[in-house]
């Protein structure tokens, strides 16, 4: 009876020392007079501690341990505590006893610095101090791991190990990042006074009035930034509408098929604002006949738009079919849509870049375009934005960045629609110019949303794109 209870213990024991040597999924080295250490990093209001509970860490493995964390993007100051205590370290050379922090390491947002190589011939060993100021997480974080610093590599004295014990992060705040932090009420990217946010990240009060450029008031129907009328936006911020009637370069009525800003026959628009259908071929820039798919206002081949106003194909993707478009308009609200009321933008030259290849397309009358039978890849859209009308900006991109490009990954047959471009112009004049290339006449644009006439000179013939 008494063996019987003397190997029930026995057994029980040995079920203790295994599961006290398997920890967080990894079998550790066992070591003699190793308590474990406890955090002795100072923590301060607003810090985040993490505890990694003087789990030890192998150049042979275990080689990490991971916890969850929640950290918004930032900057941080880090502290870390290392330890190492065991028996035999008083007469052994032990080096690479380091170990460092990665935050998400699959993301590989940032990783610490390491800590430093622990005292040798010392029975109990420990550091602890800041690895970083001002370490940068580019966007929010959700968990850290301590990794040793030599982890698979083949170094020698010793059991190579280190216990990582803790970790504080002290959110640095600073003042124009761009980063609007705890005790910020706003951060512009500057510390300059006077733009709505001081120089000291905090919110500048001003007292809206027109002509402030901001519809701020419920008394403001429109706001330019100045108190001239005439302009669109009158003196007392309400909307001017104009005097409509044919001849004065805007198609603001049902009965206008365009407007050229005066009242002469024989240069495309009537005198009675109606196309002159006799002046109408292929090659003038404007696909105005049922018959043409394009009109690049030359008669050449190998342009993307051949000399009889066909669309061409790159015959080297004839047997891939993704695509990518769309639409380039004049976007006069600025809410990234394309509304009712919003024009394309005709004529507009657009490159496909992928890797060395570059294909070329013009925008149709009404502003779309489309690039084919294209192969799976990553392809980059550029507008020439020379081709824009004088005076426009852009207000919108897929990407937000306004840079006049947006990169896109297709996969083999997707129709990809989303390549949009939204621009508005401030200040147009209302006939056409006098040098090669387009223009938009288009009184009060953006204000009172008037419709938008495009001209093309070409033989000293102005000519309204088809809408």
């Amino acid at each position: 009876m008494k063996n019987s209870k003397l190997k029930k213990i026995f057994k029980n024991t040995l079920l203790v020392i295994a599961i006290a040597i398997v920890f967080n999924g990894f079998a550790l080295v066992a070591k003699a007079n190793d308590p474990a250490p406890s955090c002795q990093l100072e923590v301060q209001s607003g810090d985040t501690l993490v505890n990694f509970g003087g789990t030890y860490l192998l150049t042979s493995g275990p080689a990490a341990i991971t916890k969850s964390t929640n950290l918004p993007m930032g900057y941080y100051d880090i502290y870390l505590q290392s330890y190492d205590s065991y028996s035999t370290r008083i007469s052994v050379y032990q080096p690479y006893e380091q170990y460092f922090v990665s935050f998400d390491g699959s993301s590989h947002i940032a990783n610490s610095s390491s800590t430093p190589d622990l005292s040798d011939y010392v029975k109990t060993a420990s550091w602890k101090g800041k690895t970083n100021s001002n370490l940068f997480l580019s966007k929010q974080t959700t968990s850290v791991s301590a990794i040793h610093s030599y982890y698979g590599q083949s170094v020698t004295g010793g059991a190579n190990s280190v216990a990582a014990v803790c970790m504080v992060v002290r959110p640095v705040q600073i003042c124009g990042n761009g980063i609007k932090e705890k005790d910020e009420q706003c951060d512009d990217g500057n510390n300059k006074n006077g733009d709505g946010c001081s120089a000291t990240c905090t919110i500048e009060e001003s007292t809206p009035y027109c002509g402030d450029g901001e519809i701020n008031q419920s008394s403001e129907k429109c706001d330019d930034g100045n108190n001239t009328n005439g302009d669109g936006c009158s003196a007392t911020c309400t909307i001017e509408e104009p005097d409509k009637y044919c001849g004065d370069g805007i198609i603001n009525q049902s009965s206008e098929q365009c407007d050229d800003g005066n009242s002469t026959n024989g240069d495309g628009c009537s005198a009675s604002c109606t196309i002159e259908e006799e002046n109408k071929y292929c090659g003038d820039g404007i696909i105005n006949q049922s018959s043409e798919e394009c009109d690049d206002g030359n008669s050449k081949n190998g342009d993307g738009c051949s000399a009889t106003c066909k669309e061409e194909d790159d015959d080297e993707d004839e047997d891939c079919d993704a695509s990518i478009g769309n639409q380039i308009w004049f976007d006069l609200n600025k809410n990234g849509k394309i509304d009712a009321n919003e024009k394309g933008i005709p004529n507009v030259t657009l490159k496909l870049i992928n890797g060395n290849k570059v294909k070329k397309k013009n925008t149709d009358g009404s502003g779309e375009y489309k690039f084919k039978n294209l192969c799976e890849g990553t392809y980059t859209v550029v507008v020439d934005a020379k081709d824009l009308p004088k005076g426009c900006y852009q207000v919108y991109d897929p990407d937000g960045k306004l840079d006049n490009t947006d990169k896109v990954k297709l996969e083999d047959g997707n129709k990809h629609t989303k390549s949009d471009f939204g621009y508005i112009c401030e200040s147009l004049p209302t006939t056409p110019p006098t040098g090669p290339g387009a223009m938009v006449a288009s009184a009060f644009a953006g204000i009172v949303g008037a419709s938008t006439i495009i001209f093309k000179k070409r033989k000293n013939i102005f000519k309204r794109f088809k809408k």
